[in-house]
């Protein structure tokens, strides 16, 4: 069987698929459902026939559709399975977290972002412990060697601020300059 609205199955398969009892199959039948003379019956038909004659009320509600969007028959063991290991794979994911071998991307952004701050403001502190020194070693005035070195400080962070960092390249903020 390959899968298609146009396969041929046993009533008994059609109960199965469409989650029904075998009993209801031949009320359906009795009431006119198609089926083919050998006793099987084609999906697509079936489908259709309880679509257009019984009524929403005194159907089975479908938890999940029997049609998947491409318009083969879904199988509900497939579909529970499916379920199961998607279960299965958020359970570790939370006893990863729990241990502690999994941090938050955004916990990862606030740790980046802290270490940037601090080492922006050792640099400039370097500026206000070391413009004195130079000052006196060249013999030049401590405020104009101050200023100097301030403004070319604060260049020079801002060129570092301009990189990308690349961490986070499956995000739209990739390219997005540390602190902003």
């Amino acid at each position: 069987m390959n899968g298609d609205l146009d396969d041929i199955i046993k009533p008994s398969e059609l109960a199965r698929r469409l989650g029904l009892s075998k009993g209801r199959i031949s009320q359906m039948k009795a009431e006119g459902m198609p089926v083919r003379e050998d006793g099987l019956v084609r999906i697509s038909e079936a489908v259709a026939w309880i679509d257009e004659n019984v009524e929403p009320s005194r159907r089975k509600p479908r938890t999940s559709p029997l049609i998947s969007d491409t318009g083969r028959p879904v199988e509900y063991a497939r579909v529970r399975a499916e379920h199961e290991r998607l279960k299965l794979e958020r359970t570790a994911h939370a006893l990863d977290v729990e241990r502690r071998e999994l941090i938050r991307k955004g916990d990862v952004q606030d740790a980046i972002f802290a270490r940037a701050r601090m080492e922006r403001e050792a640099h400039e502190n370097f500026v206000v412990r070391a413009a004195p020194l130079l000052a006196a070693e060249f013999s030049v005035d401590e405020g104009d060697m101050l200023h100097a070195l301030d403004r070319e400080m604060r260049r020079h962070l801002e060129d570092l601020a301009r990189l990308p960092l690349n961490l986070f390249e499956d995000d739209d903020d990739a390219d997005r300059p540390m602190g902003e």
